[in-house]
């Protein structure tokens, strides 16, 4: 079972289930904090397809380009679900779609 997790859209996140037999999705609206929601989403989305987060093998991601905090909280989660089951595969890497733009303090 694959869980695919792609939040490159500005208001809808979209959760899929890939097995052998059958595709399972889901989308939500998520405007406001995509952190505070992202991990009940796709606890409901388990329930209610009846899955087990054990059948997961494999967690696919968009890397981007899209909102910066949106891929970061997705692959955040990602990765913290790969760690946490132990998953046969490496952490997921974003793809930013420019260098950062980091504004340094005034000194007064």
């Amino acid at each position: 079972m694959i869980l695919s997790i792609d939040s490159s859209d500005n208001q809808i996140t979209k959760l899929s289930l890939v097995s052998p037999k059958k595709i399972f999705t889901h989308q939500f609206e998520s405007a406001g904090s995509l952190s505070e929601q992202l991990t009940e989403e796709i606890t409901s989305f388990l329930k209610k397809n009846k899955i087990s987060i054990r059948q997961i093998k494999k967690i696919t991601v968009h890397e981007g380009p899209g909102p910066f905090s949106r891929i970061r909280t997705d692959i955040a989660t990602a990765n913290a679900l790969i760690f946490s089951l132990n998953l046969k595969q490496k952490l997921i890497k974003p793809r930013y779609e420019k260098a950062p733009n980091i504004t340094f303090p005034r000194h007064s």
